[in-house]
């Protein structure tokens, strides 16, 4: 006895069995005609027609709707189209970084936990403060072109020393070590801390500029707020990076800028990005002077 059941649903053109969808009666939230759709409504999702949401899938839209399938596929080409341009400037700016920054050499001198003789050379001095991992080490290298001149890393609390850089042979750009959410044992973070209080506020060093580095997408944490206090209050030439406006989300930039924006008060805020190079070259000129 043959116990082969017959498949559930319809036949289409190649003889194949398709299963019948069950489809429900609603109303198109956008033209209040009667309509069927292919899932119960809630009550709280818009539902639309054939006529207002588009042509069925497979078929070239009618009007200026389109269909799930259609708006799949567009989504997908503007990502890829903004992917692209994202990779292609870039490129561009890679290429054009230097010419335009004037940045010629860039080297590393040493890593430094007290006075040390580098520091009283006379050399102009400009020192990177941030939270860890705020992306000072990225911009280090975005800015000079070299993408192992500092290390980078997802580790909070990697730099425990202050690191100087030779920029053209001109001046020194400082690294200090991270303050807040740094990995370390408790004894080493107070440590660092001490560190980057001597030099900013005990010690005879000047800075030509002192840059602070905020996370745009995260926006100002508290020891941000407290670092930039000191500064004020110690009146330092104060530069503001609103680095990694690459990862704000869409629609959100304008905000998260205006709150940064906000709390300078008048100071210089470069929107940055280490991986697009935006802000990159007006960052340099500032170093620079130009």
């Amino acid at each position: 006895m043959n116990n082969f059941k017959k498949p559930y649903g319809k036949k289409d053109t190649r003889g194949a069995y398709r299963p019948t969808v069950q489809k429900f009666d609603a109303i198109c939230s956008n033209c209040g005609k009667a309509c069927q759709v292919p899932f119960r409504p809630d009550g709280q999702k818009p539902v639309y027609c054939k006529d207002c949401f588009g042509a069925p899938r497979g078929t070239a839209p009618s009007g200026e709707g389109k269909t799930i399938a259609d708006l799949t596929r567009q989504d997908r080409r503007d990502e890829r189209q903004d992917r692209h341009d994202v990779e292609d400037t870039e490129r561009r700016r890679i290429t054009y970084l230097h010419q335009a920054m004037q940045i010629r050499s860039a080297t590393f001198m040493r890593g430094v936990n007290g006075t040390d003789e580098l520091l009283d050379d006379g050399t102009p001095q400009v020192a990177l403060i941030g939270r860890s991992n705020v992306g000072k080490s990225s911009i280090i290298n975005s800015l000079t072109g070299q993408k192992a001149l500092a290390r980078t890393s997802d580790t909070p609390g990697l730099t425990q020393e202050i690191n100087i850089y030779s920029i053209n042979n001109k001046f020194y750009l400082l690294d200090l070590p991270g303050y807040g959410f740094a990995k370390v044992p408790e004894k080493v973070r107070e440590s660092l801390q001490k560190l980057n209080w001597w030099y900013l506020f005990d010690s005879e060093n000047v800075q030509r500029h002192a840059v602070l580095v905020l996370d745009a997408n995260v926006g100002p944490s508290k020891n941000d707020i407290e670092m930039l206090t000191l500064l004020r209050e110690h009146r330092k030439d104060i530069v503001i990076v609103a680095n990694k406006i690459d990862k704000i989300p869409r629609g959100e930039y304008d905000a998260r800028i205006a709150v940064i924006t906000d709390l300078a008060h008048g100071l210089p805020v470069i929107p940055y990005s280490s991986k697009t190079g935006i802000g990159a070259e007006e960052l340099a000129n500032i170093l620079l002077g130009q």
